[in-house]
């Protein structure tokens, strides 16, 4: 079982470099949990594991956050979904590493002071011969991901949880990324689907981006699959935005049936994406607060909105822009979106399978991507049409 195998690589990988302290065990009518704090020898930098099993065969879900340091939200939501699968766990085992990057944590920023970790933790998963204590720490518990959902015969899913560094500019939301991969690909797209969250698709060039050694972009270059959660703000705690991450979770739980079913006739879940207390700011550097509501179409996210991408409209960084247009009862959205050549000298038509609402003043250094499929990317569309199947069983 997937949390056997994690106690056996604790004492055998682990251990040596680490000291393990347990805090706490205990048992709820089938589910057995262990918390423990794991210090990187001659450091004192603690970094705290949730280790939840039902001794029952199933997936293992596994919940990272705190890669950056400073992002309280993510924690917090990783902290609440731990809980929830204490309380819940149907079958499978629930591994919560809280934060990921202690010393980062510490500091409260996003690379410490410290010489001696002077990195950034999110460029290190999955690198070759690592010579740093924090490039070892990053391997250790990379690898140690990666033997557990491998040894475990259902797998599993994995969720990096982070927030914004620009705390009041931002809004919940769920990346996935791009893989040769049809069979992940197409999974990858169901866990954002179901999650109700908008779903963004990661950039094309990954390298260029400096984002092939994040976290979940090394592990489904392992054939694993992992999605990032953006809770939302950075470290001011907004309830209502580590709530609608936390939920996400719980609904991804259900689409693998480790949780209980949320009772959501077929998943079509109409108006689930309530987005509320939305900041930007003015020109000036002013802030100010507005509400908006993402509806879901009327079946679902059938591939029908398609759209024009129009030529030179394209912005740096492959992103481009496009008007608001109108889905229903005025709510006017807006789609921003990666994948798309920069030098793009002609019109391109995509289908939109994932919206965010429209408000321009939005974090304007660092524009939001919504999933869009062109409307020529055949292999890309026919993934799209297995996920909802995979989702409702048929598709009209």
């Amino acid at each position: 079982m997937a949390i056997e195998s994690l106690y056996q690589f604790v004492s055998e990988q682990i251990a040596p470099r680490y000291v393990i302290k347990p805090i706490d065990i205990g048992q709820k009518d089938t589910t057995s949990w262990m918390t423990t704090d794991f210090i990187l020898n001659e450091t004192d930098g603690p970094v705290t594991g949730l280790l939840i099993n039902s001794h029952k065969p199933g997936p293992l879900f596994v919940g990272v956050s705190g890669i950056h340091g400073d992002e309280g939200d993510g924690g917090a939501a990783n902290l609440q979904t731990a809980l929830l699968f204490r309380d819940k766990l149907l079958n499978g085992a629930s591994i919560s590493v809280l934060n990921t990057n202690p010393w980062a944590c510490r500091a409260q920023q996003r690379i410490a002071p410290d010489k001696e970790f002077n990195q950034n933790l999110n460029t290190l998963f999955g690198i070759e011969s690592p010579q740093t204590p924090l490039e070892q720490h990053a391997s250790t518990l990379f690898n140690m991901i990666v033997k557990t959902i491998n040894d475990n015969p259902e797998k599993g899913v994995v969720t990096d949880y982070h927030s914004e560094g620009r705390s009041d500019r931002s809004i919940p939301y769920i990346r996935i990324d791009r893989t040769d991969n049809d069979e992940l690909q197409e999974l990858l797209l169901c866990l954002g689907l179901v999650s109700g969250l908008p779903m963004v698709m990661e950039y094309a060039d990954l390298k260029n981006e400096g984002l092939e050694h994040a976290l979940s972009t090394a592990l489904v270059r392992q054939g694993i699959p992992a999605l990032t959660i953006e809770v939302g703000s950075g470290a001011d705690l907004n309830t209502y935005n580590i709530g609608l991450a936390t939920s996400a979770a719980e609904r991804i739980g259900a689409f693998l049936k480790m949780l209980p079913d949320q009772g959501q006739p077929e998943l079509k879940w109409q108006g689930l994406h309530q987005l509320a207390n939305i900041y930007a700011y003015k020109a000036d550097g002013t802030r100010f607060e507005r509400s908006a509501t993402l509806y879901l179409p009327e079946k679902f996210l059938q591939p029908e909105q398609v759209i024009t991408i129009p030529a030179n409209e394209q912005g740096t960084r492959g992103v481009g822009h496009l008007s608001p247009y109108t889905l229903q009862d005025d709510n006017k959205l807006q789609t921003v979106f990666p994948g798309f050549d920069t030098a793009l000298d002609h019109d391109i038509k995509a289908i939109v399978i994932s919206l965010i609402p429209a408000y321009q003043e939005f974090d304007p250094l660092n524009p939001l991507c919504t999933a869009a499929i062109p409307e020529t990317d055949s292999r890309l569309l026919g993934i799209y049409q297995g996920a909802l199947k995979r989702i409702f069983g048929t598709v009209d």
